[in-house]
């Protein structure tokens, strides 16, 4: 994927994403998660480039504000067991291109999935597909 297409598109997500969160706590948090990672060696390998860069130019995306490290706190205080496959093939995904654009738009689209709240569509669909599958229990 060229990720240089969303160059300066995810300007309204810089604000949202962006942490005030010091250096140590980052590392705390990403040393836990990349435990439940470490078998996967491309994936392992970009998510151990953007924990060592923490703080630096290499994971700033300049055409829409975007830090990587900040980014991927915020999905790490979120990343449950039915994300942490999508987290992972993003991360092998950066194996593609690891500049600071590329870091943090697959980092972002794990963002808005996470922080994104559901649609009215997926409200109605979950209510729906409770009721059919009461339904058919009591068939």
């Amino acid at each position: 994927m060229n990720c240089h297409i969303f160059d300066g598109t995810l300007l309204h997500l810089a604000e949202e994403t962006k942490s005030n969160i010091d250096i140590d706590t980052k590392l705390r948090l990403f040393k836990k998660v990349r435990k439940e990672i470490v078998t996967h060696n491309g994936a392992t390998k970009c998510f151990n480039i953007i924990m060592d860069d923490i703080g630096k130019p290499s994971n700033f995306d300049n055409t829409n504000n975007l830090i990587a490290d900040d980014i991927m706190y915020l999905i790490c205080l979120k990343l449950d067991k039915d994300m942490l496959p999508i987290f992972i093939e993003q991360l092998n995904d950066m194996n593609t291109g690891l500049c600071p654009q590329g870091r943090c738009i697959r980092l972002a689209q794990i963002y808005q999935c996470l922080y994104t709240p559901p649609s009215i569509m997926d409200i109605c669909k979950n209510i729906i597909d409770e009721i059919i599958n009461e339904i058919i229990s009591k068939l």
